[in-house]
């Protein structure tokens, strides 16, 4: 059965047909263009015809899908053209992966020298063989030179030992010819050696046309076997080995998800490099179905980012998901489910009990945001409780500095220990910014971490207590920043509305600020300002759920081995009851707009504290203990 689609007005030169049950033909040489935010669909074969000689004939802003055959005798295949403009606004098409397809040509925004010595590459056209890609992507020979990274491409193994490549420019003696379908393949930006580096560096246009056959074909990626099973227990027993070409695995290996300080035995192994093979998007949410043990996918950023000049990216911040199988849940940031045409991408998995998966029709998509929204009724029926915070930073001027951490409370997680939804901030470095560390288990405060986590994961019931929050500012940056807040409820594909303000069942994320002695909740139109002032890195916690049902808690609630606030209703005040095992504690009273208002210093904590709120409103207090804990809960007067 064939899928129908809405057909959005097009600017037509001269299409003998369009629709869904017949040939279509793009005849002559009179233009056609399909606008962006289009989508034009052919339900059988789509033809340019042999007396089209003329360079983008058809020009495709949109989306076109072809469930037949696309058939067009261009050498070059010039005469079709899928546009891509700044922004990130480009055409796509989609081809059955049972139909045959002829050549066409797809823009692409260059990638900047001056960023990269290699630049990431997949690709979405097949060639006989390397020198056929260099012809038809860049124009230029392929230089196969024996030297060492002075070639114009390398490949990443993903069915050997993890390297990169050399190619050859053909298939000599039934050699491996290099470029396939789904390969994560990088570009020599580092000498003129590769023939490729005055062509990315030529001032005269910002993006290239790439030219080929589409591989719309099924493929299927296969894994290493057994190499990081035998290779090492740890990283120290195998991190100064060496690969095929004498390069000590240290030297070009990394892990995007683990630590290694946190894990050892695991870090830098079971990790997979490809590359998009199609002339659309593809969605990785499927991924878990045939690889169960999925822990994670990568994207790399082309982001640039200074002081004075702002950003400026052709792909933007590196992007990364996690994922538990027990549960289902994804975390971070949905976008890395998304790889675009030309866009490489990196899994990782627990183990290597899985040898492979297929790039195939089913991952195919037009969309810009995974369709992984569809299941997030089946995770709340399911019973997993998950609310995400994105806290992201801003220069003044309101260009994202790629500096973005994520905090998810969620169920079926252990406090202070790792677990599968978290990763490390492997990219961070020296950055100005945030990242996240390890909360501990007790809820104690964490003044100092060995790691610079991205994402951190605690359970729901990780309540009003402190999840530390760091920020790192760069040697010699003086500027003013701005943290902004993303909120995520029942799934990372359900992102709330800025009219939506906060969660719907009353539960929050607080954001504290130990300078200035400021405590707000994080509602969707969370907005803080890190001064210039800002240059140590134990001054924030965030919280989850500073709450004890609406501080209403009466005597029967309390405990001799907790600290809780409870509503005396005798004495119409809210009082404080210590936990047996403190000796004296700070308390602090933050108002709704997170104002501190009222400072209790060195209470003793044998008997009861009343906090002498006398006006109605809603208060938040932050209760320090002598033995280190943190304890935070909201009052409705």
């Amino acid at each position: 059965m064939k899928k129908n689609y809405f057909i959005m007005s097009i600017g037509l030169g001269l299409l003998s047909s369009f629709g869904l049950s017949q040939n279509a033909y793009v005849t002559g040489n009179l233009k056609v263009k399909v606008e962006p935010n289009t989508l034009v669909y052919f339900g059988e074969n789509l033809e340019m015809t042999s007396a089209v000689t003329a360079d983008k004939v058809l020009e495709n802003a949109g989306n076109i899908k072809i469930d037949g055959n696309f058939v067009n005798p261009s050498t070059t295949g010039a005469n079709f053209l899928s546009t891509w403009d700044a922004g990130n606004v480009y055409g796509q098409v989609i081809i059955n992966q049972s139909s045959t397809a002829q050549k066409l040509a797809m823009e692409k925004g260059k990638i900047d020298p001056s960023l990269f010595n290699w630049g990431q590459f997949a690709l979405p056209f097949a060639y006989v063989d390397a020198q056929e890609a260099m012809q038809s992507l860049f124009g230029v020979n392929y230089s196969s030179n024996p030297e060492r990274y002075f070639g114009s491409m390398m490949y990443w193994r993903n069915d050997d030992k993890p390297r990169w490549d050399q190619l050859t420019a053909a298939d000599t003696n039934g050699q491996r010819r290099g470029l396939r379908p789904g390969e994560y393949v990088i570009l020599n930006l580092a000498n003129n050696d590769g023939n490729i580096l005055p062509i990315m560096s030529d001032a005269s246009t910002s993006k290239l046309a790439y030219k080929g056959t589409p591989t719309n074909a099924a493929y299927t990626m296969s894994f290493i076997s057994d190499f990081y099973q035998t290779i090492g227990a740890t990283w120290d027993d195998w991190k100064n080995k060496q690969n095929y070409y004498k390069e000590k695995y240290h030297t070009y290996m990394e892990d995007h998800l683990r630590d290694v300080n946190n894990d050892a035995a695991n870090y830098a192994k079971f990790s997979y490099q490809f590359g998009n093979p199609y002339t659309s998007n593809i969605d990785l949410i499927d991924l878990p179905t045939s690889i169960p043990n999925l822990i994670g996918v990568f994207k790399f950023g082309n982001l640039d980012w200074s002081i004075d000049a702002g950003s400026s990216s052709t792909g933007g911040a590196a992007k990364k998901v996690t994922y538990d199988s027990g549960t289902g849940v994804w975390a971070g940031d949905a976008e890395a489910l998304i790889a675009r045409p030309f866009e490489p991408f990196v899994i990782t998995l627990a183990d290597e009990n899985v040898s492979s998966f297929s790039f195939n029709d089913g991952m195919k998509t037009f969309s810009m945001a995974s369709s992984g929204a569809g299941d997030v009724q089946s995770r709340v029926f399911s019973g997993v409780s998950f609310y995400q915070l994105g806290l992201q930073l801003f220069d003044n001027n309101d260009a994202s500095t790629g500096n973005r951490v994520y905090v998810v409370a969620t169920s079926n997680v252990s406090n202070g220990m790792s677990n599968h939804l978290e990763s490390e901030y492997s990219d961070f470095k020296g950055r100005t910014g945030f990242y996240l560390a390890q909360e501990d288990a007790e809820g104690l405060p964490v003044a100092f971490s060995s790691r610079k986590m991205d994402i951190n994961s605690i359970n729901t019931d990780f309540e009003n207590k402190p999840i530390p929050i760091f920020f790192n500012r760069a040697e010699g940056d003086n500027a003013v920043y701005h943290l902004k807040a993303n909120l995520f409820f029942e799934s990372i594909f359900n992102e709330l509305a800025m009219e939506d303000g906060n969660y719907p069942d009353t539960n929050s994320f607080y954001f504290f600020d130990g300078a200035k002695d400021v405590m707000v909740p994080i509602t969707t139109d969370f907005s803080y300002e890190i001064s210039s002032a800002y240059n140590q890195e134990n001054l924030f916690e965030v919280y989850w759920n500073v709450a004890g049902e609406d501080g209403e808690l009466s005597l029967e609630d309390l405990n001799a081995d907790a600290t809780k606030i409870y509503n005396d209703k005798l004495n119409q005040t809210h009082k404080v009851r210590f936990n047996s095992k403190w000796t004296s504690a700070d308390i602090k009273v933050y108002d709704v707009s997170g104002r501190s208002i009222k400072s209790f210093n060195n209470v003793k904590t044998q008997s009861d504290l009343d906090l002498n709120l006398y006006g109605r409103g809603v208060y938040i207090v932050r209760i320090k203990a002598n033995t280190g804990e943190v304890y935070t809960q909201k009052i409705i007067k």
